[in-house]
């Protein structure tokens, strides 16, 4: 993929965390102007950084 093609249009997420009546976390990601050819990267690096992010919401520090 060319650089140049990467930087055509801006690519945007927003991740909303809700409580859920079991007394959970729901979390909705909302993906805007993402690019088909990112979907490999983002198979890749998402559940890492789910992990992550499950982490930090389950921290008490």
């Amino acid at each position: 993929m060319a650089d140049s093609h990467l930087h055509a249009e801006p690519a945007h997420e927003r991740y909303v965390f809700s409580a859920t009546p079991e007394g959970g976390t729901q979390l909705v990601v909302h993906l805007q102007s993402w690019d088909d050819g990112f979907t490999d990267f983002l198979n890749d690096t998402w559940p890492k950084a789910l992990q992550r992010l499950k982490t930090l919401s389950e921290s008490t520090h």
